[in-house]
């Protein structure tokens, strides 16, 4: 896997996608903390205590926050065992992919 510093984001698509209008302020900023370590680090630890450590709040906090309405933007990873991955996130990380092999093809 590549180091890619950044991932597309469409305004359109978040602010037109009910399930994410319907999340609080809170859970939107927890969202998107667990959308940016998902890019980083290729998934978000399933283990509610991993997750709320490597996410940096305690339990109860972490827990607060992983309501329905942000858990379930998140699946099963299907390349690594224990992590969680986000389906939008994962197909915009093929297209960086796939745009960084381009880019290097013709350098």
């Amino acid at each position: 896997m590549r180091n890619l510093p950044y991932f597309r984001w469409f305004p359109k698509d978040a602010e037109t996608d009910e399930a994410y209008t319907a999340m609080s302020d809170e859970e939107l900023g927890f969202y998107h903390r667990c959308l940016n370590y998902a890019w980083i680090n290729d998934g978000i630890p399933a283990d509610p205590g991993e997750r709320a450590r490597v996410l940096r709040k305690n339990r109860r906090q972490a827990d607060a926050r992983w309501t329905d309405r942000v858990a379930k933007r998140f699946k099963p990873h299907e390349r690594r065992p224990g992590y969680l991955a986000n389906t939008r996130l994962e197909e915009e990380r093929s297209h960086a992919e796939r745009k960084s092999v381009k880019a290097t093809e013709s350098a």
